[in-house]
């Protein structure tokens, strides 16, 4: 149908007026994976048939996804199609130019060696030629018989060592115009692509102006969040700045425009979703997004052959698609560069308390417990911390989490000291029968060397009881928190200034004999091997 589109519209191209407009795109929707441009453009139509092509469009865009809107209500719209120019001339882009120069610039150095290399060649015919009329040459005497001899013998040595020379100049500058030439291939294919076209033949009752509204959806562009989590004190609100990085390789510059941000998949069609089983394990996707997984996947290896200083990857974001609208006109190049955008900025309630787990680390941390969060929409990323104006760290919000509150880490405080140690005795290992009893004891030191009153969380662990032949005896906790199930042991502790406090943590285990339990956790790290 297309095809017979094509060739109407060149049987009657002569008898219809053609209207040409190059607009500029005024709004971009950037989709996590893929953008939508929109175009507006004001055209004076004759009465009768109108041809209208909107020119130096992405060439990357989707057919499928075109629309045009008029607002002319004596004109209808006969058909739309879409095409690739590839005999607009392309301007000049200062990333090729040096490539440009260099290729003319080798080109040069092989026209002179090549230059030189006939001219030697030919003056070497010559002179075997001359020889060959000397050696015919009986009446001359031998002493000028062997002058000339030393002399074609020494000259054409001579031009073969530069025959020799130019060669391997010539291989090395051949060599040279090869991979400039890829390059520059490569470099111009991706920067200066073909532009498309669009054509739109309509059918207007009378003349006049007429708006024009054109939108379509290209894949080479997205977004990817970026947080930074600021604060001031144990006593302000949390501030979460919700940033985002945007690329653009579609081939045309957005200079100035609207940019709305999505986390809709611009593939989904008119079909109503429908609702899967819902399990707290295990994976959340729907039947419709398991169909489209492998898909996603293989657009995203795309993706990564055509933008090579762009990374993909899977993200989660709520199943209620949400948009952002950024306040202020932002220019995105086409070069596949990131370009920071401001989404918005949030200031949330949070609640401040110290965590410590001594047996793997014996500083205590800030924790911020943030509440709110969930209204924001946020999409999986990371988050750069700020304590009291000070750069703290990476830290990572994952929207997986149900719970309404969000946790950060602020880092460590060096003003709270914590120790454990580890109290033995001479009958912490003792032999009962066919079993082998130890006995484990530690002390845990807290002391709150700050000026104000703090609240610290502790963490410590006993072995898991998941082994009817192992028995595990808690002897003393000092107040602490037992869970069972994942032998974890919490103390909620409040420390006045200055204030020491101790936990005495004891615990037995009982196990066969033959057995060999693995009594201390370990952790694996790179280091030389000579």
């Amino acid at each position: 149908m297309i095809i017979l589109l094509v060739l109407s519209m060149m049987a009657f191209a002569e008898e219809v007026p053609e209207v040409n407009s190059e607009p500029k795109p005024y709004q971009v929707t950037v989709f996590l994976t893929g953008a939508e441009l929109r175009y507006h453009a004001d055209l004076n139509l004759q009465k009768g048939k109108n041809l209208v092509k909107f020119t130096n469009l992405s060439a990357k865009l989707d057919p499928g996804s075109i629309i045009v809107d008029i607002n002319k209500k004596s004109a209808v719209i006969l058909s739309v199609f879409s095409g690739n120019n590839f005999l607009q001339p392309v301007p000049d882009n200062t990333k090729i130019r040096p490539i440009r120069d260099s290729i003319e610039l080798v080109k040069d150095e092989l026209a002179l060696l090549r230059g030189r290399k006939d001219a030697l060649t030919q003056e070497k015919e010559l002179l075997s030629k001359n020889d060959a009329i000397l050696g015919k040459d009986k009446g001359q005497p031998a002493s000028e018989t062997e002058k000339s001899a030393d002399f074609f013998r020494k000259r054409i040595t001579d031009i073969n060592m530069e025959l020799y020379k130019i060669g391997k100049q010539e291989v090395r500058w051949s060599q040279r115009l090869d991979l400039l030439s890829k390059q520059y291939n490569e470099l111009n294919l991706r920067i200066n692509p073909p532009s498309s076209e669009v054509s739109v033949l309509l059918l207007a009752g009378e003349g006049g102006s007429c708006g024009f509204d054109l939108k379509y959806r290209v894949a080479d562009a997205g977004w990817t969040p970026k947080y930074d989590i600021r604060v001031e004190g144990v006593t302000k609100p949390v501030e979460m700045l919700y940033k985002a990085n945007i690329f653009n390789n579609t081939g045309v510059d957005w200079v100035n425009v609207k940019l709305k941000l999505s986390t809709a998949d611009p593939r989904m069609g008119a079909q109503y979703p429908k609702l899967d089983d819902w399990s707290f394990t295990g994976e959340q996707r729907t039947s419709e997004e398991n169909a489209n997984y492998s898909y996603q996947q293989s657009q995203i290896v795309q993706l990564k052959k055509d933008n090579a200083n762009v990374e993909f990857k899977m993200v989660e974001v709520d199943e209620l698609n949400a948009e952002f609208d950024i306040a202020l006109p932002y220019t995105i190049p086409s070069d596949s560069k990131p370009y920071l955008v401001d989404v918005n900025n949030k200031m949330l309630d949070a609640r401040y308390e110290y965590v410590s787990v001594p047996k793997m680390d014996k500083d205590a941390f800030l924790i911020a417990k943030v509440v709110g969060w969930t209204d924001l929409n946020l999409v999986s990323g990371n988050a750069s911390i700020y304590f009291n104006g000070t750069y703290i760290g990476q830290s990572r919000i994952n929207v997986r989490e149900i719970s309404d509150t969000l946790e950060l880490s602020l880092g460590r405080d060096s003003k709270i000291a914590i120790s454990r140690v580890k109290k033995s005795e001479r009958n912490d290992r003792q032999i009962i029968g066919n079993y082998e009893k130890e006995t484990f004891k530690y002390e845990i030191t807290v002391k709150n060397n700050r000026e104000s009153t703090l609240t610290l969380s502790i963490s410590d662990q006993v072995p898991m009881d998941n082994d009817s032949r192992i028995d595990i005896h808690i002897a003393e906790l000092s107040g602490g928190i037992y869970d069972k199930p994942s032998g974890q042991v919490t103390w909620k502790l409040t420390l006045q200034p200055g204030e020491v406090k101790t936990i005495n943590f004891n615990f037995s285990v009982k196990y066969p004999k033959s057995m060999k339990p693995k009594k201390k956790k370990y952790r694996t790290i790179s280091s030389p091997s000579f």
